[in-house]
C-alpha cells in the first residue's frame, strides 16, 4: 500500500533508526533505500537488511537528493508514497494517521511534526488544526507558516505523481522539495481535490550536524533562487502575496550568511538584492500591507542591530 522513498549519504549512524521506524508501521509494503555513493560505512549498515523483503536497496553514483528520490519514484509500485530522510525517523503509527485522511477528495495528507536535537533532546512541536482545505487556501497556509515546506511530514499518492510526471529537479539543491510539493499541490487543484492537515505528530526531524544550514554556505545552497523563481510561475496573484513575505525572509538571511562568509559569490548576491528590492516594493504598494503583511516590514524593524547594519551595508 505505501513505498517509502528512503535517500542516504554518509547516513551510517542513523539510518538504522530510520529503517526500523518505517518497519515498525502498520502500512509497510515497500522501502526503497537510494545509497547516494556513501563512503562511510552506510553500505554496511543496509547489508543487514539483505533477507528483509520489503526492503531493496539501490546503490548509484553520488548525484545529489533529487536523483536519488526521482530513482526511488520511478521504482516505487504502492499506491501512496511517503519520504523520509536518513536523520528523521517516524513515530508509532505515523502512516496510519495519513492514510486515514485519504478520503474522500482528499489527494494529500499533511502531519504534525516534532523537531530533535542531534542529540536526541526535544526542541519544538508545529502542529495544525484538523481540516481539510481547497488547494489555493492550502498554499497560503503553508507559505505564511513555513514550517512544512518539505515533503517527509505528507502522504502522496503515487499515481498522480506518475501520470504527471511531477519529480524533484536536479540542479536545484535548496527548497526542491518545496518546488516539488508546489507541483504537486497545483495538480491536485486542477483535478479538483482537497488537502487535509492533522493535529497529530506523523514525522521527527533531526537537526543534523549535516544540515545545510549548519555548513559553510556554498553555491548549491543558493540555488534556492532558481527553485523560487519557478516556484512563481506555478501561483496566482493571491498565492504570490504570501510567497513574497516567505521569499523576502529566506532571501534575507542568506544574504546575511553571504556577509559573513569568506567567498563573496557576485552574481549570486545581485540576483538575491534584486529579489530583495522587488518583493519589498511590491509588498509595500500592496493594500493589504497594513494588516496581513505588517510583520514582513516588523521584521526589518526587530532585527538586530549588528544584522541591520551589514544589510544597510550590503543594499
Amino acid at each position: 500500500m505505501i513505498t517509502y522513498i528512503l535517500p542516504v549519504y554518509n547516513g551510517c549512524l542513523y539510518i538504522k533508526r530510520a529503517i526500523d521506524s518505517i518497519l515498525s508501521q502498520k502500512y509497510c509494503d515497500e522501502v526503497i533505500v537510494i545509497n547516494d555513493g556513501s563512503t562511510d560505512e552506510t553500505s554496511n549498515v543496509l547489508a543487514t537488511y539483505s533477507k528483509n523483503d520489503r526492503v531493496k536497496v539501490v546503490d548509484i553514483e553520488n548525484s545529489g537528493v533529487s536523483n536519488a528520490r526521482n530513482v526511488g519514484i520511478k521504482l516505487a509500485k504502492g499506491k501512496y508514497i511517503r519520504f523520509v530522510d536518513a536523520d528523521d525517523f517516524l513515530p508509532d503509527n505515523s502512516s496510519e494517521i495519513l492514510i486515514s485522511h485519504m478520503t474522500g477528495m482528499n489527494m494529500l495528507s499533511v502531519g504534525s511534526s516534532s523537531h530533535y536535537t542531534h542529540e536526541a533532546e526535544h526542541i519544538i512541536d508545529y502542529r495544525f488544526t484538523d481540516a481539510s482545505y481547497e488547494p489555493e487556501s492550502c498554499l497560503n497556509m503553508i507559505l505564511e507558516k513555513r514550517n512544512c515546506l518539505g515533503v517527509c511530514d505528507k502522504i502522496f499518492l503515487r499515481e498522480l505523481i506518475h501520470s504527471n510526471k511531477i519529480l524533484f529537479d536536479s540542479s536545484i539543491h535548496n527548497y526542491e522539495d518545496f518546488l516539488f510539493l508546489i507541483r504537486y499541490i497545483k495538480t491536485v487543484a486542477e483535478l479538483g481535490g482537497e488537502i487535509h492537515f492533522t493535529s497529530e505528530v506523523v514525522y521527527n526531524y533531526t537537526e543534523s550536524l549535516n544540515s545545510a544550514t549548519r555548513n559553510t554556505l556554498d553555491v548549491k545552497q543558493l540555488s534556492f533562487i532558481d527553485s523560487f523563481i519557478t516556484i512563481e510561475t506555478y501561483l496566482n496573484d493571491k498565492n504570490k502575496l504570501s510567497f513574497l513575505a516567505s521569499e523576502l525572509n529566506v532571501a534575507i538571511n542568506y544574504l546575511l550568511k553571504i556577509y559573513d562568509s569568506e567567498i563573496d559569490f557576485p552574481l549570486e548576491k545581485k540576483s538575491i538584492l534584486k529579489l530583495i528590492r522587488r518583493n519589498t516594493l511590491k509588498l509595500f504598494y500592496n493594500p493589504l500591507r497594513w494588516s496581513k503583511y505588517m510583520p514582513v516590514y516588523v521584521f526589518f524593524s526587530l532585527m538586530p542591530s549588528e544584522k541591520l547594519i551589514k544589510l544597510r551595508k550590503l543594499i
